[in-house]
């Protein structure tokens, strides 16, 4: 119910809000953000990929290496003992840790995509609004509003100061309200 002197002078304007989400929209929020920044805790550690550099490694020993041995041994006499077969031997090794090192390049690079892309989640839903501002215009009162020029002329033009014929704005309401009928 609105005031005595609301009843008489209106309201002026007022922000109001309302809210975004529902209860468990909020809920949902929440429990979202706390998981992706659980997530992004884990993001944060390189991804382990030595599982796949050894199983290359692995197979360098096992396949490559015998496969040049063998081409060296076919060609007879001392191959395997030949610089030849050293500098081969020696450029497949400087290709595959050459070939590890862009494996762990790129895989570095996802991880911060995937860093980056995860991050952004949490902004905007960090910075979603939770809640709308509007304005809700006044109501008039008996006589009128308190911002039209009947108040200001009696009251001084607002609600706190003014030198109208009351001067000084609400602090003479009470003179007026007697000589209205008084309270």
């Amino acid at each position: 119910m609105a005031s005595f002197y609301e009843q008489l002078f209106g309201s002026g304007p007022q922000v109001k809000s309302l809210e975004t989400y529902n209860p468990q929209q909020k809920a949902f929020q929440g429990q979202s953000l706390q998981n992706a920044a659980g997530l992004l805790g884990n993001l944060s550690k390189p991804s382990d990929i030595s599982g796949i550099t050894n199983s290359i490694r692995r197979n360098f020993e096992t396949q490559t290496i015998p496969s040049l041995a063998e081409r060296f041994t076919s060609l007879g006499g001392s191959g395997q003992r030949s610089s030849a077969f050293a500098n081969a031997l020696g450029r497949a090794g400087s290709d595959l840790e050459s070939n590890i090192g862009v494996l762990e390049t790129q895989n570095q690079q996802q991880d911060l995509s995937r860093l980056q892309n995860l991050f952004s989640l949490l902004s905007s839903l960090g910075n979603m609004p939770q809640q709308q501002h509007y304005q809700e215009q006044g109501k008039p009162g008996f006589f009128g509003n308190y911002d039209t020029p009947v108040f200001n002329q009696l009251f001084g033009g607002t609600q706190e100061t003014g030198s109208g014929v009351f001067g000084g704005g609400l602090q003479n309401i009470g003179l007026l309200l007697k000589l209205l009928g008084g309270i």
